[in-house]
Parts: C-alpha cells; sequence; structure tokens
C-alpha cells in the first residue's frame, strides 16, 4: 500500500461546543448577525445557520433570526445550554 499525505483540513469545534458558544454570545448580546457569530466561532455563516436551526428545532432553544440578526428570547426552560444562566 502506498502512504497517502495527509492534508491538513480546517478543524472546526464539535457541534455541542459551537452550540454551547453561539448560546453564550447570544446571552451576552442578542440580536447578533450570523455573520458575527461565523467570525467569532471561526465557521462560515452556513455552519451557523445550520446549528440554529438545529438548536431551534431538535434541542428546542428560543431562538428568533430576522433582520435584525439571532436572538435568544428566552434562556430559561428548554436550553440545555442556559443552565444557571437566566435572562
Amino acid at each position: 500500500m502506498k502512504a497517502t499525505a495527509s492534508h491538513s483540513l480546517p478543524q472546526t469545534k464539535p457541534p455541542l461546543e459551537r452550540f454551547q458558544r453561539i448560546t453564550q454570545l447570544l446571552l451576552e448580546h442578542s440580536p447578533r448577525s450570523s455573520a458575527e457569530l461565523a467570525e467569532r466561532l471561526e465557521v462560515n455563516q452556513k455552519t451557523i445557520l445550520r446549528d440554529v436551526e438545529f438548536m431551534r428545532n431538535r434541542l428546542g432553544v428560543e431562538l428568533t433570526t430576522g433582520a435584525r440578526g439571532i436572538a435568544l428570547e428566552s434562556a430559561r426552560g428548554t436550553c440545555p445550554f442556559c443552565r444557571g444562566r437566566h435572562g
């Protein structure tokens, strides 16, 4: 077998770490643009939008998206990343 050269792909944080960081940033200031979140997390905007949809639809996090950006509606209740942090 011929050894293949390893090509370094950009490493991103695991999804759960991104979800936690998105929540933390939105708790600090909401709304934020997907571009700002993408820059802060060093991923592209599509990743942020997919993560937000997953957090909203699968995890029940109360997030809204609109012209002003992405907002965390409530840090109470079902948000698994908001424990001990009430907005």
